[in-house]
């Protein structure tokens, strides 16, 4: 329905992981620093955005440098798995 970058108040218990896929569509909508208005207002527009649901044991920190290139592997392997087919 819409997403909003970091709320004081959240309205959910629900966050946006750092892994996207877009269609080149997205990029009309980068007008901020930030990737989170480009993809509300991507939404907003009418698009269709589909989302999928990790478990808490998959969520990872990356504030440190070996735990970021863990995720940055782990997602690539998980990439060329699945969007092949």
């Amino acid at each position: 329905m819409s997403v909003v970058e970091k709320p004081e108040k959240p309205e959910t218990n629900y966050a946006l992981p750092a892994f996207y896929i877009f269609e080149r569509g997205i990029f009309n909508y980068m007008k901020y620093d930030e990737l989170t208005p480009a993809i509300n207002d991507f939404i907003m527009a009418g698009n269709d955005v589909y989302y999928y649901l990790i478990r808490n044991s998959d969520w990872v920190s990356i504030g440190r440098s070996e735990n970021y290139y863990k995720i940055l592997r782990k997602t690539y392997n998980y990439s060329e798995r699945n969007l092949k087919k």
